[in-house]
């Protein structure tokens, strides 16, 4: 659905809407807390214990 928007009316709302930034900014912590989760669970296969960094 975004991806067939016009690239300046994406970049338009983006640049103009704060709510629709905050939601883009919550996807991509929430991915990169999910990918650290499940990296930190296969991890803890190999190693025995967790290592965040």
């Amino acid at each position: 659905m975004v991806m067939s928007l016009p690239p300046h009316f994406l970049c338009g709302t983006i640049a103009h809407s704060p709510r629709y930034q905050l939601q883009v900014l919550m996807k991509v912590f929430f991915s990169v807390v999910f990918a650290f989760y499940i990296f930190n669970l296969l991890d803890l296969d190999k190693k025995g214990e967790i290592a965040l960094f």
